[in-house]
């Protein structure tokens, strides 16, 4: 609904390939689609270590 609103107001927007259409908006889901659009830096990967014996 917010896309077709903006579009209506003549703002191109694209959040569909950005957001999923159902489920929650966590705030992890969020700045996924923010990390994805490059509006936020994406934040470092975690490494997976095994601590040696």
């Amino acid at each position: 609904m917010i896309e077709r609103e903006l579009r209506a107001l003549g703002i191109a927007v694209e959040g569909k390939s950005l957001f999923p259409r159902v489920g929650e908006c966590s705030p992890d889901v969020v700045r996924a689609g923010f990390e994805k659009a490059g509006l936020l830096a994406a934040r470092a990967q975690a490494v997976h270590w095994t601590p040696n014996p």
